[in-house]
């Protein structure tokens, strides 16, 4: 049954090659069965045993089933291996294309530099996001092309250049990135309601947020422009940095209606 499967990727095949490897042992398991058989068919004959119908046949059906097996193993491996070789050519299409990709890629974030003015951090922030996960669905696949390569039994594509275009976003993508997450937190922290906001996130945002933006500052040291934009978003951070032990204090669980009516009278608006 399982020589019927016909595999649909690299994977599958290996995995049913494997199997197939298995199954001279089992045959051999199988003959030892039949000869069992077959004497006891032949003590049946001896004393003129009349047989039910049906029964010849299957005795006979068994004493080919390892010719069976063999001759579907045979058929099997010719089309496996035709299999093999269009999975093959299937794989070197998709890296092929992977290159075109990662060719595109690598220009525009060899143009990243041209970025240089936080009003455009809607625009490019949402392209940041894009590329991110761009880059980690061809990260995820030069794997897997590594992975079916050792299958195939050819040796492993480099694929340095990946990791080169990689490193080079990553300074930019961390900017970018923070610079874009941090409109979307200033505007849920300022105008979401108060029972959304979580200290904890609160406080571990700030602080990644102004780690970046530290780091930054000293990898763009040598373009100004770029540096002023890790310089606004880590003053602009500091600001906010005060208010996470209110929030902190305001989102305890020990807060109580009376000490929500307190802070309306001292401040004259309810804030309940």
């Amino acid at each position: 049954q399982q020589l019927a499967v016909k595999p649909s990727n690299v994977e599958e095949l290996t995995n049913l090659k494997e199997f197939m490897n298995s199954v001279p042992a089992d045959v051999v398991d199988m003959e030892e069965e039949i000869k069992e058989m077959t004497k006891f068919y032949d003590t049946l004959e001896d004393y003129l045993y009349f047989l039910p119908d049906g029964e010849g046949s299957a005795r006979w059906n068994a004493f080919s089933c390892p010719m069976k097996v063999q001759r579907g193993m045979d058929d099997v491996e010719n089309f496996l291996e035709t299999k093999n070789q269009e999975f093959l050519r299937g794989m070197q299409r998709e890296q092929q294309k992977f290159s075109s990709e990662l060719s595109e890629i690598k220009t525009i974030v060899d143009g990243f530099g041209k970025y240089r003015d936080l009003s455009q951090v809607n625009a490019v922030g949402a392209q940041v996001m894009d590329l991110r996960a761009k880059l980690k669905d061809m990260d995820e696949r030069s794997r897997l092309f590594n992975v079916r390569e050792g299958l195939f039994g050819i040796e492993p594509t480099d694929y340095e250049g990946l990791a080169v275009v990689q490193k080079t976003f990553q300074p930019y993508s961390d900017l970018w990135g923070t610079a874009y997450e941090w409109q979307t937190w200033k505007k849920d922290w300022m105008d979401g309601p108060m029972e959304n906001i979580k200290p904890d996130v609160m406080d571990e945002n700030l602080s990644n947020g102004y780690r970046v933006c530290m780091k930054s500052v000293k990898q763009f040291k040598e373009d100004p422009e770029i540096q002023v934009i890790a310089k606004t978003l880590s003053e602009d951070m500091d600001t906010y940095r005060p208010f996470v032990p209110l929030v902190q204090a305001l989102r305890s669980p020990g807060m109580r209606d009376r000490h929500w009516d307190k802070l309306s009278s001292d401040l004259g608006k309810d804030v309940h």
